[in-house]
């Protein structure tokens, strides 16, 4: 679990993706610098510090891409206007849907819906669990 210094796998490593995400969002601080802090003071497998560092380097070299992505399926507010929260589970599962495969997009996507309501608003699961549905069957009918 994150908060007890020991990341037990791709769920945790997520957590610790969002966190990171969100203090780089709102500080404006490198991912990649707060990723290997945090990584720094957990105790973290190889494999996972290295799916960590896959996804957030996915999400730096493509961060445009990725919020234009987001702009397409989440088209009532600006992707700056959502909450850092929801922006942040959004960018992390859309960059690991594209690159992934030997996770199921399902089984992201249901991760993304968990990290939503376990740390966004009361809304928020259901809103990204609408995003990235779309946009996952649209990319499966090659749309996107």
């Amino acid at each position: 679990m994150v908060g007890m210094g020991i990341i037990n796998g791709r769920s945790d490593a997520r957590v610790m993706l969002l966190q990171s995400l969100c203090e780089a969002d709102i500080a404006a601080h490198s991912i990649m610098l707060i990723l290997d802090r945090k990584m720094d003071t957990f105790t973290i497998s190889g494999e996972v510090a290295r799916f960590s560092r896959i996804i957030a380097r996915e999400i730096c070299d493509n961060y445009t891409s990725i919020d234009a992505t987001i702009k397409r399926y989440a088209t009532l507010r600006p992707v700056i206007e959502l909450s850092t929260i929801d922006r942040n589970v959004l960018r992390l599962a859309i960059a690991e849907i594209t690159i992934s495969d030997d996770v199921p997009a399902a089984v992201i996507i249901n991760e993304a819906v968990e990290m939503a309501r376990n740390f966004g608003s009361e809304e928020s699961f259901k809103f990204v669990n609408g995003v990235l549905g779309t946009f996952y069957k649209c990319k499966q009918l090659n749309m996107e």
